[in-house]
């Protein structure tokens, strides 16, 4: 199957990054794809949209470092499921997980903090907050901008902004409970 991602991509070094996020992130797609559906087919079909997706995106993509960019591809591998399975009439499995650990140590995420609340917690608000905001949010603290975001969710940049402000509003009204 390798073979055939790689024949889709024009560069070398896009090949050889491609190459390097399938030989160290295969078997996270699969994980994530697996929570989302027990179905085997459905997993198969979501782990190609993955990679579909990242192969579209390779020259957006920035790997610093495995933690991060772990945490990107598990979120694509989320959405790639959650647009799937929506698309084709069926409901994942799960409601809401956060399957790397996203942000936990970040060091933009003290931003969003307020001294009288822990990151913790926050992380909670967002793993509790719908889909359609919480994965902005989480590509944008993890350093992307709304227009790359845009390009990895497919949907407008101005989209990107108005979920990211909606998420930022729904944490400030929690904490304000």
């Amino acid at each position: 199957m390798l073979n055939i991602y790689l024949s889709m991509i024009e560069t070398p070094e896009d090949r050889e990054k491609f190459q390097q996020i399938y030989d160290q992130f295969e078997g996270l797609i699969f994980y994530v794809a697996r929570k989302m559906t027990k179905d085997e087919y459905l997993v198969e079909d979501i782990v190609q949209e993955t990679f579909y997706k990242i192969i579209k995106n390779i020259s957006t993509l920035r790997y610093e470092n495995d933690k991060e960019f772990g945490n990107l591809i598990g979120i694509m591998t989320q959405h790639c499921a959650d647009t799937y399975l929506k698309k084709h009439g069926k409901i994942s499995v799960i409601e809401s997980e956060d399957f790397l650990g996203v942000m936990n140590e970040n060091k933009n995420f003290e931003k969003i903090a307020i001294n009288t609340i822990t990151a913790n917690e926050v992380m909670k608000i967002i793993e509790m907050m719908d889909k359609k905001y919480s994965v902005p949010l989480r590509l944008k603290i993890n350093g992307y901008k709304s227009d790359e975001i845009a390009q990895l969710l497919d949907i407008t940049p101005e989209n990107v902004r108005i979920r990211i402000h909606r998420a930022k509003k729904i944490i400030s009204n929690k904490i304000g409970e």
